[in-house]
This record gives structure tokens, C-alpha cells and sequence, in this order.
């Protein structure tokens, strides 16, 4: 005789007695309006952080390009400035 797995004494329905009966589907019931709304938000706040966050690494790209253009005009700058002090006067 085959070894055959014992089956469990309750089965996998939900505790109340709401499984679905085998041969047909599970209806979802409608959605909370409040979950709804919970999660429209959470969607919201999440591309609003994408968004910010790109626009702030494109703010931080364009800030650091200034300050190395700031550096190489000071440089060149100073460096002409000292030429100029550097040459003798007539």
C-alpha cells in the first residue's frame, strides 16, 4: 500500500466560515474610500519625491559648475593681478 499524506483535520479556509467553495472565483469587495484615498496620497507623495529629488541633483549640477567657473575666473584673476604687481613701474 502507498504512503498517502494525512490530511489536516481543518482546512485552509479562513477562520468564520468564508472560503470560497471550490468551482468558483473570488470577488474582491470594493475598496475603502478612505483606502483609497490613503493610497492615491501615497502614490502622490512618492512622485513628489522623485521629482524633487531630480530637481535637486540638477540644482546641486548646476551650482557646483558655477563654483568651478567662479575658481578658474578667481584664478585667472589673481594670477593677472600679480603679474601686474610683479612688473616694475616706469
Amino acid at each position: 500500500m502507498p504512503a498517502t499524506p494525512a490530511m489536516p483535520a481543518t482546512s485552509a479556509t479562513p477562520a468564520g466560515g468564508q472560503g470560497v467553495p471550490p468551482g468558483m472565483t473570488q470577488i474582491e469587495p470594493p475598496k475603502d474610500p478612505l483606502v483609497e484615498r490613503r493610497e492615491a496620497r501615497q502614490k502622490a507623495a512618492a512622485e513628489y519625491k522623485a521629482k524633487k529629488k531630480a530637481a535637486k541633483g540638477e540644482y546641486k549640477e548646476e551650482v557646483g559648475a558655477a563654483k568651478q567657473e567662479r575658481k578658474v575666473e578667481n584664478k585667472a584673476a589673481d594670477a593677472t593681478a600679480k603679474q601686474e604687481m610683479a612688473a616694475p613701474k616706469q
